[in-house]
């Protein structure tokens, strides 16, 4: 199945990308892998998380 997504550059509703992390979280003997991605729409930034091991 292929999809093609046009999308005007001037789009406001689009976040824009301004950066990610990824590294690793220990605790104890647990270690887990995290990432933040943070993004920016219409003068707000934005951050979400994520991590497999964690369920998130």
């Amino acid at each position: 199945m292929t999809t093609n997504l046009v999308v005007a550059q001037g789009d406001e509703n689009i976040p824009s990308l301004v950066g990610s992390w990824e590294g690793p979280l220990v605790i104890g003997r647990d270690s887990t892998n995290l990432a933040f991605t943070f993004s920016l729409r219409e003068g707000q930034y934005a951050a979400a998380l994520i991590s497999g091991g964690m369920g998130i």
